[in-house]
């Protein structure tokens, strides 16, 4: 029985040697055998002979992201207790006594909660500590029902053997995510406690990239989840929709008057259908989830390449922005008219234009994302 402490590292040499023997005087105090591992994702200022010197063993990972430099480094590790943590000295290696307390007592996954904890002053930007982190736990709590407070906390402890379980995929941050999300699905034994917080030593801007990481982890959170909650409230919501528009629709028929109903049943009709949408692309992604898909085809690699670049979600985002602008447009002019009859129905075509292709880009990136961590075999003969 030991613990394997892996520091992921990529261009670390103000702060490495350090990590490294405070990870070697943690491991002391548990009183078990144990190895520090850094897993160096292509550092060029020397960090692996820093790392070398101080008592580490270097593991070269080839593939670039986080997650691709955690996961390679824990399947490295020789020993029964797995633990990592960055290289910024933002986590207290001195704790990782608690660590293998609570695996010692039969947890499989173990979390160090920072919001909780002491956090020094300037250690957390303030989105992060009030929004990001506890909004994305948030979902975790209600989609897979797993009680982790501090999704993002990049100092875990596993049992060997529930990691080789978890067959995690993602490369960049958002592997934080789903190793929660897939430890949720097996239901592992999980333990939380208060980790105290400092701020990061490096003296240079974090790796960390906050909106687009923080999308990539609300994304997964979200694609992943083969909760009812996906799928039930929004079939409810549209055939509400539904039900409105026809009623509207009906009246107009019978007793044809002007007015802005009208317009107000269009675009219920288009709402339950975007809210269709939303529901029957969850149960798609269930699937896509579920199934190993044969093959990937020269489309999928490359939108996978557009959506690296962000180009869906972007385009999402500019469409909402427009329909947003359009539906402005649309009730200023029915307010200057004194709330009277409103002859606007360009405006509500093009917000129903608008509208679907938001959500349509939106659709397609979230899909795109889930493709991307999917098995794929090595055959190209399948056509998606």
């Amino acid at each position: 029985l030991g613990v394997s402490v892996v520091i992921p590292c990529l261009n670390e040499s103000q702060t490495i040697e350090r990590a490294v023997r405070d990870a070697l005087a943690g491991i002391q105090s548990t009183g078990l055998q144990g190895e520090v591992i850094v897993a160096d994702n292509g550092s060029s200022d020397g960090s692996q002979d820093i790392a070398t010197r101080a008592g580490a063993r270097v593991v070269a990972i080839s593939e670039k992201g986080y997650g691709r430099a955690v996961d390679g480094g824990l399947k490295a590790a020789k020993f029964d207790y797995l633990v990592f943590a960055d290289a910024d000295l933002s986590y207290p290696f001195n704790e990782l006594k608690n660590y293998v307390s609570a695996l010692d007592s039969g947890a499989e996954i173990v979390l160090g909660n920072r919001l909780n904890g002491p956090i020094e002053k300037g250690a957390m930007p303030f989105l992060n500590r009030y929004l990001g982190t506890p909004v994305l736990s948030f979902c975790i709590r209600i989609l897979y029902w797993y009680p982790t407070y501090d999704c993002n906390s990049g100092m875990r402890g596993l049992r060997k053997d529930a990691f080789s379980r978890l067959q995690l995929t993602c490369p960049g941050m958002e592997y934080a995510s789903e190793m929660l999300v897939q430890a949720a699905k097996l239901r592992l034994k999980y333990h939380e406690f208060s980790l105290p917080f400092k701020k990061d030593q490096r003296g240079r801007p974090p790796h960390l990239r906050r909106w687009r990481d923080g999308w990539r982890h609300l994304r997964f959170i979200l694609g992943s989840s083969s909760s009812a909650i996906m799928v039930i409230p929004p079939l409810f919501l549209g055939f509400a929709l539904s039900a409105y528009s026809a009623t509207i629709g009906i009246d107009a028929w019978l007793n044809p008057q002007p007015g802005i109903r009208y317009h107000s049943a269009l675009l219920a009709s288009i709402g339950s259908l975007i809210l269709y949408l939303f529901a029957i692309s969850s149960l798609f992604i269930k699937v896509a989830i579920d199934c190993s898909r044969p093959g990937t085809h020269r489309l999928v690699k490359f939108f996978s390449e557009l959506e690296s670049r962000g180009l869906p979600i972007l385009l999402s985002l500019g469409f909402f922005s427009l329909f947003a602008l359009t539906g402005l447009a649309m009730f200023m002019s029915w307010a200057n008219s004194g709330y009277l009859a409103l002859d606007a129905m360009p405006l509500v075509i093009l917000a129903s234009f608008l509208s679907t292709h938001a959500i349509a880009f939106f659709v397609v990136d979230v899909y795109l994302g889930i493709l991307k961590i999917l098995p794929f075999k090595k055959s190209d003969d399948f056509v998606p």
